[in-house]
């Protein structure tokens, strides 16, 4: 199973350059993650092509906001993976996320999470911890990027974080 895993596009329409990503990245692939921070419904509406699951970011227009969960939990083969978007301090992103999560932290296998804009993919206490980066607004070194999750017989779990520029 191959998922796209992106975040924080921050665009006010389509542009050329969403399109070309996708076309390279998302079709095709059996799910596409989005992590917030779409800023326009107009790119929520453009993803809906795609196997698509999202949630709502803290820059998101009100109609994203109302249409979309700000956190959730999805089976991916045997992983159960929380999926937010993040807010306030980057600092103390994760604990943050954690706290969100505390109820059923102990039952996932891994957080996707956005926000930062920094990609970052990691394990802490066993728990996977995956952030694609921004597509178009990074911050650092790295300015564009997306992750590619590749799920094999259900119980291998493969990332690769791509820098797109």
């Amino acid at each position: 199973m191959k998922i796209v895993v992106l975040s924080d596009t921050h665009l006010t329409g389509v542009t050329e350059e969403l399109e070309l990503i996708c076309s390279r990245y998302c079709e095709g692939a059996d799910m596409v993650i989005h992590l917030g921070d779409w800023t326009s419904p107009v790119v929520l509406d453009y993803f809906m092509q795609y196997h698509l699951e999202g949630v709502a970011g803290n820059s998101d227009h009100p109609a994203i906001i109302s249409s979309l969960p700000l956190k959730k939990i999805i089976t991916v083969g045997s992983f159960r993976v929380g999926l937010i978007h993040g807010w306030g301090s980057y600092s103390n992103l994760r604990g943050s996320i954690r706290e969100a999560f505390r109820d059923v932290i102990n039952s996932l296998d891994a957080v996707f999470y956005g926000h930062s804009h920094v990609p970052y993919y990691g394990r802490e206490n066993g728990l996977i911890w995956l952030n694609p980066g921004s597509l178009f607004k990074g911050r650092g070194v790295v300015q564009s990027s997306l992750a590619l999750v590749e799920v094999s017989g259900g119980a291998r779990f493969d990332v690769r974080l791509i820098e797109l520029m």
